[in-house]
């Protein structure tokens, strides 16, 4: 997953240089589009490589965020730059897959290193009830 991150990163880094000095659309607010991209593609790049390190199903979540990253970032990038709304009609499902890679990596974490799962307790380790003293 960290070549895949690294591959996006870069990708995200380059896109951010294009929208900064190079993306002039006729419709400005297009602009806005092509930013929310940018700002997901960065954001989900280095979620790529962290989720799966916390996550119970490594893969999943991974794959889950890169596909999310692939159809939001994507369909934005590309509906701002062919400057058509419509083609950005795939950009729910990249947020629905990349809130699953969050589900997955953090709401289903790894096991504690006892082989349990970790569990909301008000107590302590010592038994006190949190607060108490």
């Amino acid at each position: 997953w960290r070549r895949i991150a690294g591959a996006s990163g870069a990708a995200a880094v380059i896109a951010a240089a294009y929208g900064a000095h190079g993306f002039k659309p006729q419709d400005a607010s297009f602009v806005r589009s092509f930013e929310n991209a940018k700002s997901m593609h960065l954001l989900h790049s280095v979620m790529i490589v962290l989720g799966p390190i916390a996550a119970k199903w490594p893969h999943a979540t991974g794959a889950l965020f890169t596909a999310g990253t692939a159809l939001f970032s994507g369909s934005c990038y590309l509906a701002a730059l062919k400057e058509d709304k419509r083609l950005g009609r795939l950009a729910p499902y990249g947020g629905m897959a990349a809130d699953r890679g969050v589900v997955v990596a953090f709401a289903l974490t790894s096991r504690g290193s006892d082989g349990r799962a970790p569990v909301m307790s008000p107590t302590h380790s010592s038994g006190e009830v949190a607060g108490e003293t």
